[in-house]
């Protein structure tokens, strides 16, 4: 199943430092896409989640624009908003074996496809 979503933020602007309280918590930048993410592939799913075997989740970026960016501060993201959706039942080993993230062409806005194919055991 494939599932189209908003260009996720980036790790680095994710989560947020609260000095008073000493936590890490989600920044506002990182609950509008959770909030938005979920909407999305709520509307897309079809009934055949949360998967309760193995996947391999592939996540492919649509930069908004040319700038460099690193692949790897994408996926956590993206991850969470699969779990907080229903699509999977948590992003650990026992459920997610592999996450492949890559880059694809430019798109305004930015955009992001997340395939998740289960694995038959």
């Amino acid at each position: 199943m494939t599932f189209d979503l908003p260009f996720p933020p980036t790790v680095n602007t994710y989560w947020r430092h609260d000095p008073k309280t000493r936590r890490t918590l989600l920044s506002r930048k990182g609950r509008a896409f959770k909030q938005e993410a979920v909407l999305a592939v709520r509307s897309q799913m079809l009934g055949l989640f949360p998967l309760d075997d193995p996947a391999d989740v592939t996540i492919t970026l649509h930069p908004p624009d040319k700038r460099k960016r690193d692949a790897d501060n994408y996926g956590k993201a993206v991850m969470d908003a699969l779990v907080d959706a229903g699509v999977l039942e948590d992003d650990n080993s026992e459920y997610v074996r592999s996450i492949t993230v890559r880059w694809d062409e430019q798109r305004k806005g930015g955009e992001c496809s997340v395939a998740v194919e289960p694995i038959e055991c």
